[in-house]
């Protein structure tokens, strides 16, 4: 099992390698990251999966991060989407935050509504989801300020 930490800097690495300096998506993906950790520390892993899910109008693509084997997969798919850099943002941060769940064996479920229903709005699980999303997003946030300055 990789670390989700690793995994964070792996999801963003990938994400610089397939955009450019002064890249709007850049500029997006930072403020998704810094804006959704304190989403996720406040009102949980479940609300952060919903807002990714509805602010990229791709509830569909968001699910094939439960399916996909890594961030590098999810962020290709997600890349050749037809989507303004504000919704592709939001797609890429919630995919991240799936894939790093799944590979971390936390979730199980394969469908958006099944996760949301049956884990991580499941107080039993939710815990441990929440945990491992909130790590991933601390890397996550601290990995995009750090490449990806405005």
């Amino acid at each position: 099992m990789t670390s989700v930490e690793k995994l964070a800097i792996e999801c963003v690495e990938e994400l610089a390698k397939r955009t450019t300096p002064g890249d709007e998506l850049r500029r997006r993906f930072r403020a998704r990251a810094r804006q959704l950790h304190s989403d996720l520390y406040y009102q949980g892993v479940a609300y952060v999966v919903a807002i990714a899910a509805a602010r990229s109008e791709k509830a569909d693509v968001l699910e094939k991060a439960l399916q996909l084997a890594d961030c590098k997969s999810f962020i290709e798919l997600a890349l050749g989407q037809k989507a303004k850099a504000e919704e592709l943002s939001y797609l890429l941060y919630g995919g991240m935050v799936l894939t790093a769940l799944k590979k971390q064996g936390v979730v199980s479920s394969t469908a958006l509504a099944d996760l949301l229903k049956n884990e991580l709005l499941d107080p039993r699980k939710a815990s441990l989801a929440g945990s491992v999303a909130l790590k991933f997003a601390e890397w996550t946030k601290r990995m995009a300020e750090a490449m990806f300055s405005q």
